[in-house]
């Protein structure tokens, strides 16, 4: 399964070792994806780890746009879940985070 997070700020690449996951550099982009800084994520099985990922990236940055794709809706609906948003588009969810 592969997912791409994408944001209005820098990702930062990860290896999560537990889950055998890398989270690199975006090279190709479907256009459903509108912001400017994306990373490709190979997930394998669980990824609940894309959670902690995400809360590090709000964590950075006092005001911040995510979007997550992914052609796999089972993520994006748990995701939705988590974070009490709706589903954008099939495959695509928008977060917006602000800290004051």
């Amino acid at each position: 399964m592969k997912c791409i997070i994408a944001s209005n700020r820098p990702l930062p690449i990860r290896y999560y070792a537990k889950q055998q996951c890398f989270i690199r550099r975006g090279i190709n982009c479907p256009t459903e994806v509108t912001l400017p800084f994306f990373v490709e994520v190979e997930i394998h099985s669980d990824y609940m780890f894309i959670m902690e990922y995400l809360n590090d990236i709000t964590s950075q940055y006092k005001q911040c746009d995510l979007q997550i794709y992914s052609t796999e809706t089972s993520i994006l609906e748990e995701l939705c879940e988590i974070y009490s948003v709706t589903l954008r588009q099939e495959t695509s969810i928008r977060l917006e985070y602000s800290s004051e």
